[in-house]
């Protein structure tokens, strides 16, 4: 399957993703045409219920992902954060992603509404990314 990819500026318009990117702030991220391959950490830009959000990847297909104490384990091993300055204290259950689904969460995570409110976000939802 061919696989095109082109370039677009994106407007930040919220505050989910601070300290990385700040209200009124530019992305320039790659445009998806046919398939994206999830890579932990990326940033992406996505459609739900008919908005579009940036978050950033945090668990990948087919993994179980969940969260104590503000930590998020993979497979059960604990992942480092680097990006974050703000650290918050929440959980969320385990959860096992299918083939075709992403976890993610804002790196504001006080205001963000990300995977913990929607769930999973579907592979075909993906518009854009930018690889970290």
């Amino acid at each position: 399957m061919l696989k095109k990819i082109f370039n677009q500026k994106i407007l930040i318009k919220e505050k989910s993703m601070e300290p990385t990117l700040k209200d009124g702030d530019f992305i320039t991220m790659k445009k998806i045409f046919f398939k994206y391959k999830a890579k932990r950490f990326d940033l992406i830009l996505f459609n739900f219920e008919n908005r579009n959000y940036i978050k950033r990847v945090i668990g990948i297909n087919n993994e179980t992902i969940e969260a104590l104490n503000g930590n998020i384990l993979i497979d059960g091993v604990e992942i480092k954060e680097y990006y974050l300055t703000n650290k918050i204290n929440f959980n969320f259950s385990k959860i096992k992603l299918k083939k075709d689904e992403i976890y993610v969460l804002g790196d504001n995570r006080e205001m963000s509404k990300d995977s913990r409110v929607f769930g999973p976000v579907k592979i075909h939802n993906i518009l854009s990314f930018y690889r970290v």
